[in-house]
């Protein structure tokens, strides 16, 4: 086993802000009567009037666009955002898609969709990503760095939230991470006078390629209410509840063909370089995303509430994969026993090409769970104080990674053609069909499965206060607060494998046609049947497990060094402790401010 601890101290001292903004202390103004009204926008108080009419509010991270705008006009620092209103609108499927429609953002997708975002052109796993402002753990061990610290955007539907924020320019009332910035998504809200809300969309396509259905459905629905019999509050319906639900399914397929050469043979001008691979690849996947988000609230009074929150949301992959392969057709740039590269680039006679049938089927949950409990109160019409206690986890589950290579014999009179720019074509002397599982059979280790389970998972709490203030004469807020989080992750791998030879590819496909595509111009063997192949072929464990001699076969662990070795459990605790000042003089603003934070570490393997 090999552990390490260490702490670390950070200090974020905020840069003093001048932000000059017309009309900063007003909000959108009625010509009806009207009644002065502190807005409260989290690190700014700025007086202004709201008119009780319908349409006018103070700005909202959820609501209209105009009151986005205005969020971003009023807030102390650099924001973007786009709430749901706007984001209903746009073809978005998932919530990295949303991000990337406000500025400075940019997409990493997968398999045609979104899955993380960069901000300012910086890794995803160094940025900040939250929930309601609560800290989003990693629910993916395959982020683009691979530090395994960015939540998979791909498994929150876009469906179930009321916005998405970008904070360019954190404050030191914020987590001291995030080097691009922080991504926060919001929750869905009730319209402001707490009115009952029902949204639902249903949409359905076609992926045309196969083609493929697609569907979608989202569903909101809340509302205010007051309990029979209980006591009255200062709020006639001091109760409230939110439910959301988003449905998303997908069958898309791709059609490719791959080819690779040996950079080291290149020619003059690039030209003529051997020949390394040949790859064509029929894929298939269905991918279920659904989200499900729920929300209780108690509100006595304007100044006093309490809510909880729940938030589960993920989806779940299947891909089939069929790639025919041709391997070691590397040539010399000259007739020789290889084969040779013709004048028009064309690579003819090639021997000794190894012609390799490979499937995959992989089968993984992504999913990201959120609960959140907290409450509010202001005591005195002076002092208001706001905390949190959350607990978030993001896990991966990938029981099923099959991989299964069939070989066939080498091929000698290996012909591949590049001079067509429609499409290329490869052909075989004599005619040799490589579509027909007849001429492949699976050698021994060559049919493996690798699940592993991941989690990471941190329980957190947030103190917060913040009273208005006179500094010089300007309108000034005074916060501060404390924070701890407690984070643990880790992940464990199997390793299964034949260890004899398997069947011949034929007894494995029921007599199925090749898989023919591009128009027919490629065909692929079929794909085989599963339950046939693992009762010819059982997967074991490379070695049995030492400590118990019941599994003398090592069917249960699998090869257990490889297991062991596999294992990690990290753990990183934070502290921190923060204090800002904001001050507004007209329409210059200042901002300053402190945070410290603890951060504790241990990794053990």
């Amino acid at each position: 086993m090999k552990s390490s601890s260490r702490s670390a101290r950070f200090v974020l001292c905020a840069t003093t802000a001048l932000t000059f903004c017309g009309s900063l202390a007003h909000a959108q103004t009625s010509t009806s009567s009207t009644t002065p009204q502190a807005l409260n926008l989290g690190s700014v108080v700025a007086t202004g009037t709201q008119s009780g009419t319908t349409g006018s509010t103070a700005p909202s991270a959820t609501g209209s666009l105009k009151q986005a705008q205005e969020l971003k006009k009023l807030a102390p620092n650099v924001i973007s955002v786009l709430p749901q209103s706007e984001i209903e609108h746009n073809p978005d499927v998932n919530i990295a898609d949303a991000f990337t429609r406000l500025p400075g953002v940019s997409l990493v997708s997968d398999s045609g969709e979104g899955q993380f975002i960069d901000i300012r052109g910086l890794d995803a796993d160094l940025n900040a990503t939250t929930f309601d402002n609560i800290h989003l753990t990693a629910n993916d061990q395959g982020s683009p760095s691979g530090n395994e610290r960015a939540p998979d955007l791909g498994a929150f539907p876009a469906g179930i939230v009321g916005g998405v924020q970008v904070t360019k320019s954190l404050t030191p009332d914020m987590d001291a991470e995030g080097l691009g910035g922080s991504a926060n998504i919001a929750p869905i809200s009730l319209p402001a006078n707490g009115g009952p809300m029902l949204n639902v969309t249903l949409a359905a396509g076609e992926e045309t390629l196969r083609p493929t259905g697609i569907f979608q459905g989202n569903i909101q629905a809340g509302g205010s209410f007051a309990i029979p019999g209980m006591r009255s509050f200062a709020n006639a319906k001091p109760f409230s509840a939110l439910f959301a639900y988003s449905y998303y399914s997908d069958r898309r397929g791709i059609d490719d063909v791959e080819e690779s050469y040996d950079a080291a043979s290149e020619t003059g001008g690039g030209n003529n370089a051997d020949l390394d691979n040949l790859q064509f690849r029929y894929y298939q996947e269905h991918r279920v995303r659904q989200g499900l988000f729920g929300e209780l609230q108690f509100n006595p009074s304007p100044i006093t509430g309490f809510f909880f929150r729940v938030l589960k949301s993920g989806f779940t992959n299947q891909i089939d994969k069929d790639r025919l392969e041709f391997a070691n057709t590397d040539a010399p740039n000259a007739t020789g026993p290889n084969g040779a590269i013709g004048s028009n680039g064309n690579f003819t006679n090639l021997s000794g090409v190894k012609d390799e049938e490979r499937y995959t089927y992989d089968k993984y949950t992504v999913e990201s769970d959120v609960l959140e409990l907290g409450g509010h109160t202001t005591f005195n019409n002076f002092l208001s104080v706001n905390g949190t206690a959350s607990y978030t986890e993001g896990s991966n589950v990938e029981p099923i990674d099959y991989v299964s290579e069939f070989t066939a014999k080498k091929i000698k009179g290996f012909n591949y053609s590049v001079t067509n720019t429609e499409y290329r074509y490869f052909s075989i002397n004599g005619g040799l069909d490589t579509s027909n599982p007849a001429l492949y059979s699976l050698p021994s280790g060559d049919l493996t499965n690798n699940p592993q389970y991941a989690f990471d998972q941190e329980w957190a709490a947030a103190l917060n206060a913040s009273f208005a203030n006179n500094i010089l004469g300007g309108v000034g807020e005074a916060k501060f607060g404390a924070q701890a989080r407690l984070r643990s992750e880790g992940d464990l791998q199997y390793n299964y494998a034949n260890p004899n030879a398997g069947p011949n590819l034929a007894t494995l496909t029921g007599g199925a046609s090749p898989i023919a595509y591009y128009n027919s111009r490629y065909a692929l063997t079929p794909f085989p049947n599963y339950g046939l192949l693992f009762s010819a072929a059982p997967l074991v464990g490379a070695t049995s497990n030492p400590n118990d001699p019941n599994d003398p076969t090592g069917l249960a662990y699998g090869d257990y060094q490889s297991n062991i070795g596999s294992f990690q459990h990290n753990s990183e605790n934070v502290y921190a402790a923060y204090g800002q000042e904001t001050v507004e003089f007209g329409k210059v603003e200042l901002l300053a401010g402190l945070r410290m934070e603890d951060t504790n570490c241990s990794y053990s393997a």
